[in-house]
């Protein structure tokens, strides 16, 4: 291994078509935007020991590679929960000390955690030449929400995060992960993102709970049309025949 330290960054995003759609395998449109998350990460010379400090709130994290589990709540998590994600993917690393910093809102829908998740792994990744592709990567940071912090969250978050190029916006296909840049050109217009002071915390939000209702309905259609595998497979004509079929099962009085 010849680098001993790195530093790395990555954007937040925001989404232009596709709410709540990327979980349901349909399509979204999202677009990375200009702020970011920044790690710096080291080696520091012990097999196990590493410690992360948040440097704009002054808070700090200390772990043992050997025995990561989640904590009560916090960003400790995701940090955790990425690190914990490239092992089970095989990633072999030593003891490292790393801080970031961003200025990407907090809990403003701009995908903060995104950037810390996927500014984090692609940086051990580096530092430590694990060897995954940009895909594993995206994987891992999605997966430290889920096992981590609790939010099945789908992957358009991630993606955008870590495939995002200026001034273009990605059409991702959820089901295959195909995509495609676009450009952006707005021409006279322009896209204004407006502060409206509501905290976008997924965590105590009903964003599972929505989940849960997909899924709840997803089930609903599938016990009529078992060759249904997402909500994307509900279009116009299905939905109306199930609908149909629903009305005539109903009791009556």
């Amino acid at each position: 291994m010849n680098k001993k330290s790195i530093q790395v960054q990555a954007p937040g995003r925001i989404n232009l078509i596709g709410e709540h759609t990327d979980y349901n395998q349909g399509f979204v449109l999202p677009a990375a935007i200009d702020k970011r998350t920044v790690f710096s990460i080291e080696v520091n010379g012990t097999p196990n020991r590493c410690t992360v400090l948040a440097t704009q709130i002054h808070e700090s994290l200390e772990f043992d590679l050997n025995s990561i589990r989640p904590v009560s709540a916090g960003w400790q998590n995701y940090i955790l929960g990425v690190v914990h994600e490239l092992q089970q993917l095989g990633a072999r690393m030593t003891g490292f000390d790393a801080s970031f910093q961003g200025n990407v809102p907090i809990g403003s829908g701009m995908s903060s955690s995104a950037a810390l998740e996927c500014s984090l792994a692609f940086g051990l990744n580096e530092l430590f030449d694990l060897g995954l592709d940009t895909w594993d990567l995206i994987r891992a940071s999605q997966m430290a929400e889920h096992h981590f912090v609790g939010i099945k969250c789908g992957i358009m978050d991630q993606f955008a995060s870590m495939l995002g190029k200026p001034n273009s916006v990605m059409l991702l296909d959820c089901r295959t992960l195909e995509y495609s840049y676009v450009p952006l050109e707005l021409g006279d217009y322009q896209l204004l993102l407006l502060n409206t002071q509501v905290s976008h915390e997924l965590a105590s939000s009903d964003f599972n709970l929505r989940r849960s209702s997909c899924e709840e309905g997803l089930a609903f259609f599938q016990k009529q049309h078992p060759g249904v595998t997402s909500l994307r497979d509900v279009d116009g004509a299905l939905f109306e025949n199930t609908n149909r079929i629903y009305r005539y099962q109903l009791p009556i009085g």
